[in-house]
């Protein structure tokens, strides 16, 4: 099956129980589906008439269930609704909703879009009310922090905010109801709660950082990804370690829900490998000690991974890695755990020294492929360096998840389609404050050069090089993006605009995120700006 025809399937909209958790982690399905080809492509619909949908809503016909229109129609609907929001790309109109004098490394909407959260690296997270004209709900003055805060979370219910840093800690905050004090200072206005991940298991005797949290989709357990090679799932109600899985051979930087279901979880490595694990089976696998086996291995990217999103369904997923690229999977391809170890070590491909901290991708320019490649659609344009960039897949309310989004180290945002792997952009309409280029060297991969062990794990071991630490010359750092008609849009210089124009590229975006139910994206760069864009002309 074509790349593109199996990228279609994994952009048409599947019910959750499509493929259950079982076939997933059942190693004889895993080999059936190895041998067999995915399922054939959702036929793409024909676009929706514009003209033909402002006619349908004057006459009161896209009024939904509201109206009393039956939940097969009323589900017509929402596809119509779906297929005509798609067609607009929330990249006009920046406004800056905050500044601060610090770094953003984390920014994301709550699950329901009410709520903002931005984690600054000077020991701050603030929490809009986005419905509220971005009034601040909560500024958390955060405390044990190594470096920076590495990632945010929100439970479920929305109450509860997790944070980490480069220690086994995570804390734990009340979000309120916004009645409250603004000011939430550790054990003074509020209780900083203390998760102690590893704490009570056998052969824990290191100190490790966590780079990836998440909460279950019930609340109780969170898994976290960390740099002692190793994913651990803990009880938050009982603040207990259930396990720890050390299935990588190197920083694990990206974890992940498959589904709502919360049996089954994907972790992204520095190893340059994603994999599944079967959270019902892990502890089976030799205990807490750290014997738990994957349910299976995806092989593709030649540099570490820095980050996972899960389409939601239990299927699909994407990865985001230092060998600029974006990678979509299936997890009916994976392989054996075992399989795919021989296929890591095997490879007829050089294999570089660099630093990504301060380093440029040393493979701009080639165009060079992983033998075992495992991934159904690859997408390429952007710049990942520096820090552990970020992709996702797009809202499914208001665009059916058809495109893909990531933040870069060169200050702008990339769009792909899903199906076809290409760029996206509105090249016509450049309004005052947005600009659309393109760079050189859009099929670059490279090898896992990278894989050593961040150097130091001290206060830069998060992946940044200090202020001071210079590498080559950054000059003409627009390599690596991507190929000439591609484009891609980030603010203009000054006013707040996330662009550093003392080095030639703009300021990095290491997080970006889209309003799960409105045309609204909002971006965090490391000039401390937040930037919010619509749709509007």
């Amino acid at each position: 099956t074509p790349p593109a025809a199996t990228a279609a399937a994994a952009a048409a909209p599947k019910p959750s129980a499509a493929l259950t958790v079982s076939t997933v982690v059942s190693s004889a399905a895993a080999a059936t589906a190895a041998a067999s080809p995915p399922s054939p492509p959702t036929p793409t619909p024909t676009p929706t008439d514009i003209s033909r949908l402002l006619r349908r809503r004057e006459r009161g016909l896209l009024r939904g269930a509201r109206a009393g229109v039956s939940a097969s129609s009323s589900s017509a609907l929402a596809a119509e609704r779906v297929e005509l929001a798609s067609r607009f790309l929330p990249v006009y109109n920046p406004t800056k909703v905050d500044e601060m004098n610090s770094r953003a490394y984390v920014g994301q909407f709550s699950r329901a879009g009410d709520l903002f959260v931005c984690g600054f690296q000077e020991r701050r997270i603030r929490v809009y009310e986005v419905n509220q004209g971005w009034r601040l709900r909560k500024e958390v003055h955060c405390r044990n922090l190594r470096w920076t805060i590495t990632d945010t979370a929100i439970s479920p219910d929305q109450t509860i905010l997790a944070y980490s840093s480069i220690t086994p800690l995570v804390h734990l905050v009340s979000l309120g109801n916004g009645s409250g004090g603004v000011n939430s200072v550790a054990n003074v206005t509020d209780i900083h709660e203390m998760l102690h991940v590893g704490e009570g298991l056998e052969g824990i005797e290191h100190v490790f950082g966590i780079w990836s949290a998440r909460f279950s989709h019930d609340g109780r357990e969170m898994v976290v990804g960390t740099s002692d090679s190793s994913l651990y799932v803990h009880d938050v109600e009982r603040n207990r370690t259930l396990l720890r899985a050390e299935g990588h051979d190197n920083d694990v930087n990206a974890v992940a829900w498959a589904d709502d279901s919360s049996q089954v979880l994907f972790s992204g490595s520095d190893d340059c490998t994603c994999k599944v694990w079967d959270r019902r089976t892990m502890a089976t696998g030799g205990g807490p000690e750290g014997g738990a086996r994957p349910a299976g291995v995806l092989v593709g990217h030649t540099e570490g991974v820095t980050h996972i999103d899960s389409k939601g369904d239990g299927r699909y997923f994407i990865s985001n890695a230092k060998d600029q690229t974006v990678k979509l999977w299936d997890v009916r391809r994976m392989s054996d755990a075992d399989v795919a170890s021989t296929r890591c070590r095997v490879r007829p491909l050089p294999v570089w020294n660099w630093d990504y901290r301060y380093m440029r991708y040393p493979g701009s320019g080639w165009n060079m492929a992983h033998p075992d490649d495992a991934s159904i659609q690859t997408y390429k344009g952007h710049l990942v360096d520096q820090t552990l960039i970020r992709a996702y897949f797009s809202p499914a309310a208001t665009t059916g998840q058809r495109y893909i989004y990531s933040g870069s180290s060169d200050g702008h945002v990339a769009f792909w389609d899903v199906i076809t792997g290409q760029r996206v952009g509105d090249e016509e309409r450049r309004p005052e404050g947005m600009c659309v280029g393109s760079g050189e060297g859009g099929g670059s991969r490279a090898t896992r050069g990278s894989r050593g062990r961040r150097s130091g794990d001290g206060p830069n071991g998060d992946g940044e090089a200090l202020a001071g630490q210079r590498g080559p010359s950054r000059e003409g750092a627009g390599r690596g993006a991507s190929a000439a008609g591609d484009t891609f849009w980030r603010t203009a210089a000054g006013g707040g605009a996330q662009a550093d124009a003392t080095r030639g590229r703009g300021s990095v975006i290491r997080d970006v995120s889209w309003h799960p139910t409105q045309p609204m994206l909002v971006s965090v760069a490391w000039d401390g700006s937040v930037m919010r864009w619509d749709a509007g002309g």
